[in-house]
């Protein structure tokens, strides 16, 4: 959880930024990705839980399950991307965020972009990076934690998170 605590504070902070970032609205063909990886994890949800995404906090529980239950291949990058992507917005509403593209010094993806701040958040790796990394992830330990952390540091930076 540190590591999401870091890289929010270097993205709240005054020069953090080696190419200064460059954010617009989602392109067609990441709004295509993002919609199709959204799918994939509504029909993993419908299909094993009779479950219907409703893009808020109340997903987590299930994509906590979908993560626990192993019902993504750890080594499918793609599709544990999928999970990120309803990570993302799950979370979007707690941390006042939308989706944005963001053109920096790593190239072109989509990013959780704080309203009205530099501060944004891969959410689409969020959930990946973990668990190839450490082989789970707790999902509502990390919202909690980054919400509370985007929260803190707005304080802390006389920036409002919402």
């Amino acid at each position: 959880m540190k590591t999401v605590l870091l890289v929010i504070l270097a993205l709240f902070s005054a020069g953090a930024f080696a190419v200064e970032p460059i954010y617009s609205e989602l392109d067609a063909e990441w709004s295509s990705d993002l919609a199709a990886k959204r799918a994939f994890v509504a029909a993993l949800a419908e299909k094993h839980y009779g479950y219907r995404l409703s893009g808020t906090a109340k997903d987590l529980p299930v994509l906590q399950r979908i993560v626990d239950e192993n019902l993504v291949s750890h080594e499918n990058t793609a599709d544990l991307q999928a999970l990120g992507v309803v990570f993302g917005d799950a979370t979007a509403a707690d941390i006042n965020a939308e989706w944005k593209q963001v053109k920096d010094e790593y190239g072109e993806n989509p990013v959780l972009k704080i309203r009205g701040k530099r501060a944004a958040i891969g959410a689409l790796t969020i959930i990946s990076k973990r668990i190839e990394d450490q082989g789970t992830v707790n999902v509502i330990m990390l919202h909690d934690n980054l919400v509370r952390d985007v929260k803190r540091l707005s304080s802390e930076f006389g920036v409002d998170s919402h």
